[in-house]
């Protein structure tokens, strides 16, 4: 990461551009995705095995599970990466609003 650390920093000016957002919301996402692969797994045979039941409550409690999973994780991650390449989450939710405004965080 600390070389990645050079590769946003941009002291004269407080807002991402969109490349470097974007590069850097990719490299997060891809990060997450690798921490939550393997629950994601566990997740996905255990809604497979509730399907199979035909226990809808039990698939519906899957879904929910797996998608209030991976929001912790990314949003630990995002505020992670941010502080690690001394990145203000002020900044970067700027540049989200700017970039992406159809995405919250």
């Amino acid at each position: 990461m600390d070389q990645l650390k050079a590769q946003f920093a941009d002291p004269e000016n407080d807002l991402l551009d969109m490349d470097k957002f974007m590069s850097l919301r990719q490299i997060m996402q891809a990060h997450t995705y690798l921490l939550v692969a393997k629950r994601k797994e566990e997740l996905t045979l255990e809604r497979l095995e509730a399907f199979k039941k035909r226990d809808t409550n039990a698939y519906k409690d899957c879904i929910s599970k797996a998608s209030q999973e991976m929001n912790q994780t990314n949003q630990a991650e995002t505020i992670f990466a941010l502080e690690h390449m001394d990145i203000k989450i002020d900044q970067y939710l700027a540049a989200m609003a700017k970039h992406a405004p159809e995405k919250k965080f």
